[in-house]
């Protein structure tokens, strides 16, 4: 580990591309390091040299999020969730989200003020099932309930149109995905490679 908070129980992993390439580690080497983590109760952030270099603003902000770490803090039931069209979700997920905009049929925006603070977008996988593609917040924000607000606009479009589950996949390089045991998720499949 390159990082390591005693503290925070934080690792963080940076990857070289070429050195960190399967030219040089196995498929699972990087998954095999946060098991090892896992274990010792230690949450390990793997990021990646282009994602520093590309995005580094986004990864900061990733950082410091999991260090408490806010410019600004407002609770959720100070912002109005509304319906927002696919080139301002798109817009807000690159500035915001470390894997960038995606191709999600509908997008929700918390609002506060007149700011876009938070950001979700979902796809129909098929007539059951709804996918949470992505969700965040504005970088350097931490808007307290954002996830349960969202999450319950959510599913209220879901019922609304005759969804019966939705599904999310975790990133276990930023999250564990284990909050989302609180809200009713199960965990069905790992990727063994991460």
């Amino acid at each position: 580990m390159d990082i390591f908070s005693s503290r925070y129980r934080i690792a963080i992993e940076y990857c070289g591309l070429y050195y960190h390439s399967s030219l040089f580690k196995s498929k699972d080497y990087h998954r095999k390091k946060f098991n090892l983590c896992k274990k010792r109760d230690i949450r390990l952030i793997t990021l990646f040299e282009d994602e520093w270099l590309l995005k580094r603003e986004i990864v900061l902000s990733y950082i410091f999020y999991s260090f408490n770490i806010f410019e600004k803090i407002i609770p959720s039931n100070e912002c109005v969730i509304l319906s927002i069209d696919h080139e301002t979700a798109s817009s807000f997920l690159e500035d915001n989200h470390i894997q960038g905009k995606t191709s999600s049929e509908h997008s929700f925006g918390l609002f506060y003020g007149d700011a876009l603070v938070y950001v979700a977008s979902v796809e129909s996988l098929n007539k059951d099932t709804l996918e949470l593609k992505r969700f965040c917040s504005k970088r350097g924000w931490n808007i307290i309930g954002s996830f349960v607000s969202i999450l319950n606009y959510i599913l209220s479009f879901a019922k609304k149109d005759s969804f019966k589950n939705i599904q999310y996949c975790s990133d276990l390089r930023w999250e564990t995905g284990d909050s989302l045991k609180a809200f009713g998720f199960i965990k069905k499949y790992e990727n063994p490679y991460m």
